[in-house]
């Protein structure tokens, strides 16, 4: 037998196979892209990506790292409050322990005003933070 870069007088056998090109994608990129294609077709393995290197590094116990759909919408989504919550239960200092689930301020103000002044973004956070 030949290897690798050799050239061989005998018969070479090959394995050809042949498959529908919307499965071979699908399978490999999660959608067909000669079908119409949205940003969330590209997002959603991507997510997928990194959730599975969440449960790669052990912080947790594995969450299933599949994308699902976001309620009726057409959109497929990490629900990463599914992570957060995980996490949230290895969590051991009390004070860490203690602060809100909330985000980035403009998680929880939907205000252009309040949003491009500084000042007024901490006044929000602090007051969120605040018991």
């Amino acid at each position: 037998m030949a290897s690798a870069g050799q050239t061989t007088d005998g018969p070479v056998h090959h394995r050809v196979e042949v498959t529908d090109p919307g499965a071979w994608f699908t399978a490999r990129r999660g959608f067909d892209p000669r079908t119409e294609i949205a940003l969330a077709h590209h997002l959603a393995p991507a997510y997928e990506a990194v959730a599975a290197t969440h449960n790669q590094l052990g912080l947790t116990e594995p969450v299933d790292p599949a994308a699902r759909p976001y309620h009726t919408r057409p959109f497929q989504v990490l629900h990463a409050e599914r992570f957060t919550a995980a996490l949230r239960t290895r969590i051991t200092h009390p004070r860490i322990g203690s602060l809100p689930t909330t985000g980035a301020v403009d998680q929880f103000v939907d205000s252009t005003d309040v949003l491009c002044h500084p000042e007024l973004t901490r006044a929000a956070t602090n007051g969120l933070l605040s018991p």
